[in-house]
């Protein structure tokens, strides 16, 4: 899987997290920070968008870097990015989520 590719699952799952919880679906970019930048996300979404890009895959996602390890600083989702594709890009083929928040319920 590309990172586009892993980008727009991980948008996706974002994107309807958010609406799951009442909020507005927000425009995402490679700048954002979900920790700083999405409403209401804290650790308990951190382990949703595991749990939800684990199904959406189909390869077990784990422990997904929304802090640095080496200096606790909050990721970008290009950051987040990077990591997913070098972890799990060759295990996932050509799974790309359905656009919309709806996408991942």
């Amino acid at each position: 899987m590309t990172g586009e590719e892993m980008k727009k699952n991980l948008f996706a799952v974002l994107q309807a997290i958010q609406a799951d919880s009442g909020h507005e679906p927000p425009p995402l970019s490679d700048k954002t920070v979900p920790l700083a930048e999405l409403k209401d996300f804290d650790s308990m979404a951190c382990v949703d968008v595991e749990v939800r890009l684990t199904d959406l895959l189909g390869v077990a996602i784990e422990k997904i870097p929304f802090k640095s390890p080496e200096t606790g600083h909050e990721q970008t989702i290009a950051q987040i990015v990077a990591h997913l594709t070098a972890v799990y890009g060759n295990l996932v083929r050509n799974k790309v989520a359905p656009s919309g928040p709806e996408a991942t319920r």
